[in-house]
């Protein structure tokens, strides 16, 4: 992540998740095509942490091929409410999580046009304490 000037806790959020989900080649797949995106074909690191805005591009241009790349698979498909929301928090300049965190993006209103479904997760609302509010199924406390 540094390699790439990447320092946000969105940045980590994004791309921990994206490890969960498509593995380190899939991941690596996926920077690749974001710096090539961006022009940087060559894959060069960033000499420098990357400004704010430069992050924000690059987090935009990451959540859309990760979008694209959720949508292109059966088994992730019902899971793009996900890569959604990365970029909704991103819109929202929420890069530290200082602010709540609603659940409640839908590929189909974050990337209208694109043909994404409009599925999505329940409201929650997680506050930048950790707490959790919102649907009751974001808050009931599973018994294993």
């Amino acid at each position: 992540m540094t390699k790439w000037g990447l320092t946000s806790a969105l940045a980590r959020a994004s791309l921990y998740d994206a490890f969960v989900v498509h593995g380190e080649s899939g991941v690596s797949d996926l920077v690749a095509q974001t710096n090539e995106d961006l022009g940087n074909g060559s894959q060069m690191p960033a000499a420098a942490p990357l400004s704010k805005a430069d992050e924000s591009t690059w987090l935009e241009a990451f959540h859309l091929r990760r979008v694209a790349l959720i949508d292109s698979s059966d088994a992730w498909r019902a899971a793009i409410a996900r890569g959604a929301l990365y970029e909704q928090v991103r819109r929202d300049g929420n890069f530290d999580f200082s602010k709540s965190i609603t659940t409640d993006a839908r590929a189909s209103v974050v990337f209208p046009g694109k043909g994404y479904s409009s599925n999505g997760y329940q409201t929650c609302v997680i506050h930048p304490d950790g707490t959790v509010t919102g649907d009751p199924a974001c808050t009931a406390r599973r018994s294993d």
